[in-house]
């Protein structure tokens, strides 16, 4: 919500501008299918960004389906790394791949988000967990098949540990 509000870039910046609250945009994600976007992007037979005047889709009443053709999408992808581990995924990727180096990468892509996520009242955040639940119930899913591959790999090795270091002397050196 506050990303669209401000970015002048987005389709959606003068409809969302107009809205008063957080509140409002809930409603509005709702209506225009700007909720559980992760399970809308991956869903194949979700037309909705492809096909320009194609219905959008309601989670009230497709949402299970949807989140069922995601997960099956899942399995198609090369690759895909949760941010909060991508040093560890990208290691372990590269690992499996016999990479003998791993590629340097920057992690600039940091929103500039200052509030404190303690802050959100419970009603709120209840009203975001109930909007967003297909989008939640993927990435738990996710996070269990990640955690269930990690625990039969090792990669607390010197090499990780040597990556890892490698990673930090680079955020350093390209922190803002």
């Amino acid at each position: 919500y506050i990303y669209l509000r401000k970015s002048e870039n987005s389709n959606f910046l003068e409809e969302v501008s107009a809205l008063a609250s957080i509140e409002d945009y809930i409603e509005y994600a709702r209506i225009n299918g700007q909720d559980n976007m992760m399970v809308r992007c991956l869903d194949p037979e979700n037309l909705q960004f492809t096909m320009p005047g194609t219905a959008v889709p309601k989670m009230e009443s497709s949402g299970d389906q949807m989140l069922k053709r995601a997960i099956k999408s899942l399995h198609y992808h090369d690759a895909i790394f949760d941010l909060s581990s991508f040093d560890e995924d990208l290691f372990s990727l590269a690992r499996s791949l016999l990479w003998k180096r791993i590629p340097v990468y920057r992690p600039l892509n940091k929103g500039n988000y200052q509030g404190n996520s303690h802050q959100t009242d419970k009603t709120l955040n209840d009203k975001l967990e109930n909007l967003l639940q297909y989008d939640i119930k993927l990435y738990n899913y996710f996070l269990d098949s990640i955690k269930l591959k990690k625990e039969t790999e090792k990669h607390h090795g010197i090499r990780y540990r040597a990556f890892r270091a490698r990673q930090q002397i680079i955020n350093m050196l390209f922190a803002h």
